[in-house]
């Protein structure tokens, strides 16, 4: 009896010691939970899954390639190329070819073989958009680039290019400048096996100013049109920063999808203003508005390297005006007027 009593006090108070130490007991429960599950964590990390796009290489035939060290289209219609032929491909070779393909249209265009350092270069210059001798591609879709070396008897099958466009340095032009007779746009790209295409996009709807003409006895501009053709009439709204009415010209077609515009010096100038005024400017057609300005060309930054000149021209009977024509960071024109007063005249010269 005294044993079984000892026994049970003995269960009790163990019993009791464990119900005072389950809330500490509890909060360590829950720390090595954590810690268990930050590990399991950086475990799933380490064994992480293939990219897909190592997966999609890995699942393509391990085919013949050639490396392109140098890929670009630096003025916006000239594709230049130079590529390092294999040692295992430059046996037998005597000349090169280039090859754009999408789909089943095949274009085919010379190329330059050289010798570099102990191998064989390859490089070629491909003149883009509708220019004598260019490659009128078509939009909507990328064009893979491949090169067919051509052996001493003739043969030779197309050889994939892999590779990117070719990184440059931070500077005063973009990598790739849209194309600045069409507006077209030419892009290296690399498909999800790393083969090197030229993504080809249309343009949208554009205003590109053309021509500031400013002289004595009037101003005009001329603005092309890209990506869009109007059937009625087309004008030009002259906006002034910080309100006001803004003002409309219609153009006159002086060439195809070329429209001239004279500027309205006498209103833009009216009785009351002595400051300089800053209109901008806007292309207005059915239910289209664009801004006018300049974007086909390789700038960075337009506003800082292109500076049109400014001029004072007659605006109406004893009054004058300088003109200042600008672009913005963005590339649209604006034009600072300046109203000068002249003598007053009284019939007599």
């Amino acid at each position: 009896m005294s044993g079984t009593g000892m026994n049970g006090a003995h269960l009790r108070d163990l019993a009791s010691d464990a119900l005072r130490r389950w809330p500490r007991l509890r909060v360590a429960l829950r720390r090595a939970d954590r810690q268990l599950g930050r590990q399991v964590a950086q475990l799933k990390g380490t064994m992480r899954a293939p990219a897909p796009r190592r997966l999609f290489r890995a699942a393509l035939p391990a085919g013949s390639s050639i490396q392109a060290r140098f890929v670009g289209v630096l003025d916006g219609h000239t594709l230049n190329l130079d590529l390092e032929v294999p040692p295992a491909l430059a046996a037998d070779v005597v000349g090169a070819e280039l090859h754009l393909v999408r789909g089943s249209t095949r274009l085919t265009v010379p190329a330059d073989l050289r010798h570099a350092g102990d191998g064989l270069a390859v490089s070629a210059a491909v003149l883009l958009c509708a220019r004598p001798g260019g490659l009128d591609l078509p939009s909507g879709g990328s064009w893979r680039v491949e090169c067919r070396l051509v052996s001493e008897t003739g043969g030779g099958d197309p050889v994939r290019v892999v590779g990117g466009a070719t990184e440059r340095a931070a500077g005063p032009t973009v990598s790739a400048p849209p194309c600045p007779d069409s507006g077209y746009r030419y892009r290296p790209v690399t498909d999800q096996a790393g083969r090197l295409a030229l993504a080809v996009t249309a343009p949208g709807a554009l205003a590109e100013l053309t021509d500031v003409r400013l002289d004595w006895t009037g101003a005009s501009l001329q603005v092309r049109t890209f990506g869009w053709r109007a059937d009625g009439p087309v004008e030009v709204g002259l906006e002034p920063r910080g309100g006001g009415e803004s003002l409309r010209v219609q153009g006159e077609l002086v060439g195809p999808d070329l429209l001239r515009f004279s500027l309205p010096l006498s209103a833009m100038t009216e009785a009351g203003h002595v400051r300089e005024r800053i209109f901008d400017v806007r292309l207005h057609a059915e239910s289209r508005r664009l801004r006018v300005g300049t974007v086909l060309h390789d700038l960075t930054n337009p506003k800082r390297s292109l500076r049109p000149p400014a001029a004072i021209v007659w605006a109406a009977p004893g009054r004058s005006v300088r003109v200042r024509p600008y672009f913005t960071p963005a590339g649209s024109l604006a034009l600072a007027c300046l109203p000068i007063q002249s003598r007053s005249t009284d019939g007599n010269s």
